[in-house]
């Protein structure tokens, strides 16, 4: 079906077409993903349809809608024919088509709520002068919901077949995709079961209809814990990373840990908030309609440090809320020894964690839509690396987390003979 669509896309670039609504290279770029969407899920059709539509036929365009408006609706144009107009927010694929391309249903793209727009209005593009009331809404309606149960079954099908394949870092992958999708559209089915309540409360929806989105929504909600499932079976533990050392003599001596202070003093002003833990920090930013949430993670570190030792820490951030364009904001997160005064946002003497490969740790995140965190990474506590240790001489490790304002958690060290 790629292939089709690719011929259909090239068809019309040699016959030179000019579409009368306004076209540009991000609207192009728009409905060719919508397209590729629909055939993902099996709309073949209507992948089709919207194709030609759009480049060929001039009944589907991308416009700045009132904002009393839905996504998308369907009306006349002057010769009678039935056109789609899609408000213009839908180019926001196009601009995060970087990451879309590598992960299309990743948690800040909205590529399924549009796959889902068009595939709804098409169903009103058959219809004779559609209206908002239960004449028309009633069928557009049931078949996005017999769509929805038939998508649910493609994932199903997909997710079997890719747990089913051995271990390794292509079906990990592989799952991670589908469960992209599970995720995307157990989203949308909240939004959907919300419209469906108000649809028959306001009367655009007839009472009493039969509906399987519920359903859908179970056996979603069973396919995420199962693609959670697989995901954790493709990492299998590494065996060679930390080094492995003898207990410590008698009286030797290490770097203990001797206190933990977790930063959750809240920060003046409305915009900023935080939660923090030893080995999470959730971060909190808002400003008018704007919000961005996201967490930070890591490896507790150890109580004792030896020379010797070389322990694994992993590092992520995943972003749990991003909404609206209005303002930028960046944010970070980072491991780092330094002396034990030093607060988070403050470095006198800092010295970075290292990876295997010499990645550093330091990660990286923006309020930016369709740009995704950086990492999860994997670094070091290397012992051999510490500062040669005297009676009573303190380090700290500071899990240092920012947003506009930082966070986080301080591990202070003590060269001494552990308890």
């Amino acid at each position: 079906m790629a292939r089709i669509i690719t011929l259909v896309i090239l068809l019309i670039s040699l016959m030179g077409i000019t579409a009368s609504f306004p076209q540009t290279p991000s609207s192009d770029t728009t409905i060719r993903y919508i397209a590729r969407s629909l055939d993902r899920f099996g709309e073949k059709a209507v992948a089709q349809r919207l194709l030609k539509d759009y480049f060929l036929e001039n009944r589907v365009s991308l416009q700045p809608l009132d904002s009393n408006e839905e996504n998308a609706y369907v009306t006349q144009d002057d010769s009678g024919q039935n056109v789609m107009v899609i408000t213009d927010n839908a180019l926001e694929i196009a601009r995060s088509e970087k990451l879309i391309a590598k992960r299309p249903y990743h948690s800040g793209s909205s590529l399924l709520t549009w796959t889902l727009t068009v595939f709804h209005e098409y169903i009103h593009m058959d219809q004779i002068e559609p209206e908002t009331i239960p004449k028309f809404e009633d069928p557009a309606w049931q078949a996005t919901d017999k769509a929805i149960e038939r998508w649910t079954k493609i994932l199903d099908t997909e997710l079997a077949a890719a747990l089913a394949k051995p271990i390794s870092a292509t079906r990990k992958e592989e799952v991670q995709q589908i469960l992209d999708a599970i995720v995307a559209l157990k989203s949308e089915l909240g939004t959907f079961d919300n419209d469906v309540l108000n649809g028959v409360k306001n009367g655009i929806l007839s009472p009493g209809q039969k509906w399987t989105y519920l359903k859908s929504l179970a056996n979603l909600r069973d396919l995420e814990k199962k693609a959670k499932a697989g995901m954790t079976a493709t990492a299998p533990p590494a065996t060679t990373t930390t080094t492995s050392t003898p207990p410590l003599k008698p009286g030797e001596k290490a770097w203990v840990r001797v206190s933990v202070k977790e930063y959750n003093d809240q920060p003046s002003g409305g915009n900023y908030s935080y939660t923090v833990a030893d080995g999470n920090a959730q971060m909190r930013w808002s400003m008018g309609t704007d919000t961005w949430h996201f967490t930070c993670t890591w490896d507790k570190p150890p109580r004792v440090i030896r020379k010797t030792d070389k322990i694994p820490i992993t590092m992520s951030i995943k972003v749990d809320k991003n909404v609206g364009e209005s303002y930028s904001a960046n944010g970070a997160f980072v491991l780092v020894w330094d002396r034990p005064e030093v607060e988070p946002g403050v470095t006198i003497d800092g010295s970075l964690l290292r990876g295997a490969k010499g990645e550093k740790s330091v990660l990286n995140v923006t309020h930016r839509m369709g740009v995704a965190p950086e990492g999860p990474v994997t670094v070091f506590i290397d012992g051999s690396t510490l500062p040669n240790g005297m009676d009573g001489a303190q380090i700290a490790l500071l899990a240092d987390v920012y947003n506009g304002r930082s966070s986080g958690v301080k591990y202070i060290y003590e060269w001494k003979v552990p308890d």
